[in-house]
């Protein structure tokens, strides 16, 4: 068989997110007004709710539904379609089961008192009958945390947390809790198909998009934002995120990489395959991707571009060779790289990039 022959083709495998209630990503019509950001201090000045370096171990996986309740549509803050029909939080995943079993804290994303708590449910990969289960007992949100931040400006704050690890909850009712101090970890418990942290701030009772400090009945793409992260979170909103990437010697799959990730800092020459591959959330119809690998002596080792045909929650690509039969992989320095081409309704150009290292010996 030739070379070109044993370049692997398996690029077109995709994946969809199975969340209770999701939705395609929406569409929408026409190009979103100009977003005014005002910084105000009537509200929590939120920190990161993870101990994670965000865009590189934990990325936003949904953000808050926007508009009417049960308006039968499923759109974010960006007017764009990252989040589910009903979905009343920010979700924050990481980036598989092993680091969960690891442990990976919940922060308390600001001061406050806990008001309530439960713990005591399972952390599994449920099945439809689990699911339908949580549902029932109105136990979707699983182990969690919910802290009142009191009032500031005269409106009475609180935030909850979700889906949090069976046995890890570090706190009690009634305990006063600082920003940044462990509340719990991130867990599989209540209604999820993936470990991450659920984030639901409201105001006076009214569910708000942090990243907008508007609450969720106001439409999408409206000015004068005031967000509520703190500066230093470096948090806003991304229509779309590049997951976990990297090198692997054996094909990957969804949910292989929902167990553990495969990514790999070196690999032997005698390896049977050299993989690159990458997860995205928030792909959308007509982004142009191209993956490549870059081998040691600057050469085009393996590429691959691919124009996304569906919109997509969660999706997966990769790109690389089968070793040749006596003939060992080039040592040194392989570069794994995807680009991600988006053009916007409003005909502006968007470039999504990431790169990975490979030592191959």
């Amino acid at each position: 068989m030739s070379k070109e022959k044993r370049i692997l083709s398996i690029f077109m495998l995709a994946g969809l997110l199975a969340l209770p209630h999701s939705h395609a990503l929406a569409q929408t019509t026409s190009p979103p007004p100009a977003i005014k950001i005002i910084h105000s201090s009537g509200h929590p000045s939120l920190s990161l709710p993870l101990a994670c370096t965000y865009g590189n171990d934990c990325w936003v996986m949904n953000y808050p539904d926007i508009g009417q309740e049960n308006d039968g549509k499923a759109i974010d803050s960006g007017c764009l379609g990252r989040t589910y029909e009903g979905h009343k939080g920010t979700d924050f995943t990481i980036k598989d089961v092993k680091a969960m079993q690891a442990g990976v804290d919940v922060l308390a994303a600001y001061n406050g008192t806990v008001l309530r708590l439960r713990d005591g449910e399972a952390d599994r990969l449920p099945t439809k009958e689990e699911l339908e289960t949580a549902k029932n007992s109105k136990k979707e949100c699983g182990n969690g945390v919910l802290i009142d931040h009191g009032e500031i400006d005269g409106a009475k704050w609180q935030s909850m947390y979700c889906h949090m690890k069976k046995g890890a909850i570090a706190v009690k009712i009634g305990q006063q809790v600082k920003t940044g101090e462990k509340i719990g970890e991130v867990g599989l418990s209540g209604i999820t198909q993936y470990p991450h942290l659920h984030i639901g701030i409201t105001k006076d009772g009214k569910v708000v998009d942090p990243f907008t400090g508007q609450d969720t009945a106001t439409p999408c793409g409206q000015s004068n934002r005031s967000p509520l992260w703190s500066s230093k979170t470096n948090l806003h909103y991304d229509p779309l995120a590049i997951g976990a990437h990297g090198f692997t010697n054996t094909p990957p799959t969804l949910a292989g990489l929902t167990q553990q990730s495969l990514s790999m800092d070196r690999l032997p020459s005698s390896a049977p395959s050299l993989l690159f591959y990458a997860t995205m959330w928030g792909l959308r119809e007509g982004d142009d991707i191209a993956l490549e690998i870059i081998s040691p002596s600057k050469n085009v080792f393996a590429e691959r571009v691919i124009k996304q045909d569906k919109n997509r929650a969660r999706q997966l690509y990769f790109v690389g060779r089968e070793k040749l039969e006596n003939d060992d992989f080039e040592k040194g320095e392989y570069t794994g790289r995807i680009k991600i081409k988006r053009t916007t309704i409003d005909g502006k150009s968007q470039l999504f990039t990431k790169d990975k290292k490979l030592i191959v010996q």
